[in-house]
């Protein structure tokens, strides 16, 4: 059996059945990514965010 997670079949001998899979999930296995590694990929952003927080509501932060 042969599962290819790429273009979403799984093939055991002359059976080929198709499967879906959310597109964000799929990149997330393909690349070997869990939750915090794709969170992490988007650190310059959260820190941008959390700049733009800290001015808007310093008391949030204790400020």
């Amino acid at each position: 059996m042969t599962v290819d997670l790429t273009v979403q079949t799984v093939r055991s001998g002359t059976v080929a059945l198709i499967f879906e899979i959310e597109p964000n999930r799929r990149e997330a296995m393909l690349e070997g990514l869990d939750e915090i590694s794709r969170t992490l990929r988007q650190a310059e952003e959260i820190t941008q965010w959390q700049a733009r927080d800290r001015r808007n509501r310093p008391w949030i932060w204790g400020g």
